[in-house]
């Protein structure tokens, strides 16, 4: 999936960086570790091609963009006959390291915090604004899920953790692709856990997104972005995770 840019720089057109249309997706692409690829109206530009003032230089091949071009990229992909299955791991992988528009908390209360809405609007590549406020719905749940109905996505099951009880179903999740290889999970508020409640207790749950691994790649609440350790993560395991909601696209 990495390219290298061989073309010279004295004959080519220089864009403005800031002059873009198109989601302006940043990562690496063209060899680097670092981001060093980026989305321009649906085609990517090297980073590293410039001149002295930071103005990309017009690459003389296609690269489309694999996220907001993605039909072509993936037929450009085949024709190279790449593996279509590691193709869209790797799309997933970036899309979750470098790709995320995150929506972060305005309301950061135990009975009216806005992390389900934030969270959805992150998994769905939404503005804040685009995106209910669920709690406020009699059943804020019923509410996500009606939600995502109507943005084009059934709801498939939800996946609990129970440690140690043959009613857990939270290791089927490999079983799942999500959406953009991303997912929709709940764990133990970090700032209202009550350890004298334990894991059956009643608890505040907060929304977070996760990937395939269990990894937790985007937590709604800007306080808990260096944080180590959820709540009863040493009981529950898979990072402290409590449930998934699993959606996928509906088939047309």
């Amino acid at each position: 999936m990495t390219s290298e840019n061989t073309s010279d720089n004295t004959q080519e057109q220089a864009l403005n960086k800031t002059d873009v249309s198109g989601c302006t997706a940043e990562f690496p692409f063209f060899g680097a570790k670092y981001p060093d690829a980026r989305c321009i109206d649906g085609y990517l530009h090297d980073m590293d091609k410039c001149d002295e003032n930071g103005n990309l230089y017009l690459m003389d091949e296609s690269y489309p963009c694999p996220f907001c071009n993605r039909e072509e990229f993936i037929q450009q992909q085949k024709d190279n006959e790449e593996d279509l299955e590691k193709v869209s791991e790797w799309i997933n992988y970036i899309n979750s390291k470098y790709n995320l528009q995150k929506v972060y908390q305005r309301l950061v209360d135990a009975g009216n915090g806005d992390c389900m809405k934030c969270a959805i609007a992150t998994l769905l590549n939404l503005k804040y604004e685009e995106v209910p406020h669920f709690l406020e719905f009699e059943n804020p749940n019923s509410g996500m899920i009606n939600f995502m109905l109507d943005k084009g996505f059934d709801f498939e099951c939800c996946l609990y953790n129970y440690p140690n009880s043959e009613y857990s179903t939270i290791e089927k999740l490999k079983d799942f692709k999500g959406i953009n290889g991303l997912f929709y999970a709940s764990v133990f508020s970090p700032k209202y856990y009550k350890e004298e409640n334990g894991i059956e207790g009643h608890q505040v749950t907060h929304a977070v997104v996760i990937n395939k691994n269990f990894e937790i790649v985007f937590d709604p609440n800007r306080e808990y972005k260096n944080i180590k350790e959820y709540p009863a993560s040493d009981k529950l395991g898979y990072n402290g995770i409590k449930n998934i909601y699993l959606f996928t696209p509906k088939v047309v």
